[in-house]
């Protein structure tokens, strides 16, 4: 799978990261199974460019190969 840390931000490629929101880890959205895994889930802010983006990245396969909603 390719799921890791976002270490760098994603608008301007600097590592001035900081936490805004920690949710701790959660499981995926729409995942209605009774024992899935969780993931890290929250909000960091690029101190450079002021972008906001998850702490984390999912694989899409994971996020949307059973989404339900159509």
């Amino acid at each position: 799978m390719n799921n890791f840390e976002l270490k760098e931000c994603v608008c301007c490629g600097t590592n001035n990261l900081i936490p805004l929101l920690d949710f701790k880890k959660q499981p995926l959205a729409n995942n209605l199974k009774e024992h899935s895994e969780p993931y890290p889930l929250g909000v960091n802010l690029c101190q450079n460019c002021w972008h906001l983006q998850l702490p984390f990245s999912v694989d899409p396969r994971l996020l949307f190969s059973e989404y339900l909603y159509v």
